[in-house]
């Protein structure tokens, strides 16, 4: 399915393909972890497509330029598309938590349907895809990912994240301070853990970049 060997380049390809159909001038991307790892692979030479001759034919992804704040890769050549967020940062993770809630409860952020109609629609699309591919290829034959059905069913995952996740507040008093994260589980290996959240995290990011756009349109 991928030429790639390394993890972060293979996240940069994936991210590029997304773009791709999904033009935007915003990437919203988590930089605790291996966020900044992506993020360099977003713009490193090597991770960009060349055509025949050796000629890059890629725009490389560098992080937005911020009025108020210079950074050396401001000066650099290629698209400023990358917003690093920090959720250390306790301002910017109350206001997206709220705001998120807000939106579901206004509607502004709708889901999809999930039912038996939903899944075998997304199926038959699926067969179709790869009938199509098949018919314009003779001879090849393609194992589909990433599929319809598999984004119905990541829909719904995330909808099983959100509603899994518990509120509480550290400290009393003025200084307290609210925590947004999924409930406490028991790991295979006897200790205590969480349940994973990274399809919550990712709608958080997104949302609020949205709310932010809406605001500064006077939207």
């Amino acid at each position: 399915i991928t030429h790639e060997n390394d993890f972060y380049s293979y996240c940069a390809r994936k991210i590029r393909q997304l773009w791709k159909a999904f033009p935007c001038d915003r990437i919203g991307i988590d930089a605790q972890g291996g966020g900044n790892a992506v993020i360099e692979a977003l713009h490193n030479k090597n991770n960009l497509n060349r055509d025949d001759s050796g000629r890059i034919i890629e725009e490389p992804f560098w992080p937005i330029i911020k009025p108020d704040k210079s950074e050396m890769t401001d000066l650099q050549p290629g698209l400023h598309i990358i917003e690093p967020i920090e959720f250390a940062n306790y301002a910017w993770t109350y206001e997206a938590n709220h705001g998120l809630r807000q939106d579901m409860e206004n509607k502004t952020l709708l889901f999809p349907r999930f039912d038996q109609v939903s899944i075998e629609l997304a199926s038959a699309k699926d067969y179709e895809r790869v009938a199509q591919f098949e018919r314009e290829n003779p001879g090849l034959h393609i194992r589909p990912y990433d599929t319809f059905e598999d984004v119905c069913i990541e829909i719904e995952e995330l909808k099983d994240e959100l509603t899994s996740i518990v509120v509480t507040r550290t400290g009393n008093g003025v200084g307290s301070r609210e925590k947004w994260d999924t409930p406490e589980i028991k790991l295979n290996n006897g200790k205590k853990g969480r349940m994973r959240k990274d399809r919550y995290s990712a709608l958080v990011i997104a949302n609020m970049i949205a709310r932010q756009k809406r605001s500064a349109m006077g939207i």
